[in-house]
Order: C-alpha cells, then sequence, then structure tokens
C-alpha cells in the first residue's frame, strides 16, 4: 500500500513539474506574430550594455542604423559608454541586422524544407533546411532540433551569432532568442511573440 502511495505521488509530481515547465515540442512556427513588449529584452538596449526588458527599442536620434541611433560622427550616439570600443557597431552586423532590429512583427510560412521569415517590413528571409545561406558577408545554416529552429551565422568577422525559434505548446507563444559573441562582446536577446488575431491577419 505504501509503495502504490509513493508511487502515485511520484506521478503526480512529475506531472506537475511538466506543467510548469515551457515545453519545446515540434510544433508549427507559421502565422503572424506580434510582440509582447513586456516580456521582451530591447535589443537595441542589450547591444549597448543595459539590461531589463524593453520591448522594441524605440529610440530617438539623428539617425538610425538598423534601429541604433547614430550620432553626425557616423558612431552609435548618447554617452560615452555606449560609444564604448567593447560594444558592438553596426558594421559589425553585417548579415544579421534583422536579427537585432527592433522588430514588432514577424510572419513565418513553412513549407516542406522550406522556412520563412519577414521580420517587420524587411524583405523576407528564405532558409531551406540544412543548406548554407550567404548574405552581406555572413554565412548562415538553418536547422531544425526537437521542434527548435536554429539559424547559425558566421559573421565576416569571425563572430557567431545563433538565432533559436520555437512555439511554447502550452501558452502557444513564439519564442525568438538571439546570441551574439564576438571579440568585444557576448549579447543575448530574447523575445517573446503571440500570435497576432484573425483579423490583423
Amino acid at each position: 500500500m505504501r509503495k502504490h502511495i509513493a508511487t502515485l505521488a511520484g506521478l503526480a509530481l512529475a506531472a506537475l513539474v511538466a506543467h510548469a515547465a515551457p515545453t519545446k515540442e515540434a510544433k508549427d512556427l507559421t502565422g503572424k506574430w506580434t510582440l509582447q513588449e513586456g516580456s521582451s529584452d530591447d535589443p537595441v538596449r542589450r547591444l549597448r550594455g543595459e539590461r531589463g526588458r524593453g520591448g522594441g527599442g524605440r529610440i530617438s536620434g539623428n539617425g538610425s542604423i538598423f534601429g541604433i541611433p547614430v550620432g553626425g560622427n557616423g558612431g552609435l550616439g548618447g554617452s560615452r559608454s555606449e560609444d564604448r570600443d567593447d560594444k558592438p557597431k553596426p558594421e559589425d552586423l553585417a548579415g544579421v541586422e534583422h536579427v537585432f532590429e527592433a522588430t514588432y512583427r514577424l510572419n513565418i510560412k513553412r513549407e516542406g524544407t522550406v522556412t520563412e521569415i519577414r521580420y517587420g517590413t524587411e524583405p523576407t528571409i528564405t532558409y531551406h533546411d540544412g543548406t548554407k545561406l550567404e548574405h552581406d558577408g555572413a554565412v548562415s545554416r538553418p536547422e531544425w532540433q526537437g521542434g527548435v529552429f536554429i539559424v547559425k551565422h558566421e559573421l565576416h568577422d569571425g563572430s557567431l551569432a545563433e538565432e533559436r525559434y520555437w512555439v511554447d505548446a502550452r501558452t502557444g507563444e513564439l519564442h525568438w532568442t538571439a546570441e551574439l559573441t564576438s571579440r568585444k562582446a557576448s549579447v543575448d536577446v530574447e523575445r517573446v511573440f503571440y500570435r497576432s488575431p484573425a483579423s490583423e491577419q
């Protein structure tokens, strides 16, 4: 009897843990997605070395390069701490600008072995599973691993960027994480999107 109770308690605990933990089951990414700003990192702030959530990264300035304000001299605008040499510059991110842009909407289509992603209003990027893609000096390699769509980028200077996309089977939310590892810095960004209502699609 005692053994039976212990078994039932173990099963109940396992079910509770499974329910509480986010899952990365193979789930279709297809859809139009809108950023949840309060649950998402601001990629512009993360590139500057700042922490905290901020959503889209709307920052005013004299101009911008994929969302990062620039001053009259072509460098990053703002305080001296933002101009330090250990922070990634726009030119360091050639070929992966879309990854660290302030993006409020994603439009994803998946058919067969092809995944198409439109980042905001930018042109659509088409990824073929297991086939490398060259863009502005960056080499990208897309693949699927256990329900997670992964794109690994090697930049012209040897820096590495990795994107991961998955839909949480419990909440239905799309998670998009990005990590940049370079000689200057290591930056990670996490964004969460909800599926846009049919009226917005």
